[in-house]
């Protein structure tokens, strides 16, 4: 398939341009997919908003068409995926080996998404809660909806904390427990662990345990949240996951039925 022509979808300002280009030759560790699904994730409209010239969504799934010599995971006509990278992978459409994932019983439209902002989740998640640990998830987004499902299969009691009273209702059908209003920042009972999945939260007065966002706080001081104590520590942002956490988080998924909330 080297040199055949392909097509590229890229944001250029506020215009979807379509770009010629070529399938390059495969490395000895490269895999060539041909994306069926992918999601659009917060991190390309950030960088289409910076002004770059990127493909359209880099959480791509789809049919393994070409495989490298030293390629052994994958053969052609298998499913792949693969969500870091996105930058390597839109420019050229071929995927390194540690990039590239497998995937379970999941539809492409539900598994490409899992594989940036599921991915994301579960890797902070898996990292900082264990069962029974009463967890604080703020925003109830592309990355939180997500986090809520995880973190309750994973055993923890989770608390919603949002400023949209209207996404009550959608927090406690994915699985939380409680419902907290950031207006109001009433939590009834300690917290162990607040997850950070959105860009904007209230000023907690200490830095939290575990954030999936670019900002973090910076102090060690206790501070009651509502009627909370809550006492936290510092943990390193979660961003890429590994292929063996893309693996285990996909089968874990597929293991308990948690799916993406998806528009085709």
């Amino acid at each position: 398939m080297t040199g055949k022509e392909y097509t590229i979808y890229k944001h250029q300002g506020d215009r979807i341009i379509e770009v010629k280009a070529q399938i390059p030759a495969l490395g000895p560790k490269d895999i060539l997919i041909r994306i069926t699904h992918s999601g659009v994730c917060n991190a390309d409209a950030a960088f289409a908003k910076r002004g770059a010239c990127i493909a359209l969504g880099h959480e791509g799934v789809g049919i393994v068409e070409a495989v490298g010599s030293d390629v052994t995971q994958f053969q052609v006509g298998e499913r792949a995926g693969g969500g870091g990278g996105f930058i390597e992978i839109p420019a050229v459409n071929v995927a390194t080996s540690c990039l590239v994932v497998t995937f379970y019983v999941l539809t492409g439209e539900h598994a490409a998404p899992l594989q940036c902002a599921g991915a994301t989740t579960f890797k902070a998640l898996k990292a900082t809660i264990k069962p029974g640990n009463r967890v604080g998830i703020v925003g109830i987004g592309g990355l939180g909806h997500l986090a809520i499902q995880f973190a309750t299969y994973i055993g923890a009691t989770v608390v919603a904390l949002s400023t949209s009273q209207d996404k009550k209702m959608e927090a406690l059908e994915l699985g939380a427990k409680e419902f907290v209003n950031l207006n109001e920042l009433d939590v009834k009972a300690p917290l162990d662990v607040i997850v950070l999945t959105s860009s904007k939260y209230p000023d907690f007065g200490e830095y939290v345990l575990c954030y999936l966002t670019n900002e973090s706080s910076d102090s060690s001081k206790r501070r009651y949240c509502g009627t909370a104590d809550v006492a936290v520590r510092t943990y390193d942002p979660s961003y890429v996951a590994s292929r063996a956490e893309h693996d285990e988080m996909l089968e874990f998924a597929a293991r308990h039925g948690i799916r993406p909330t998806v528009q085709l």
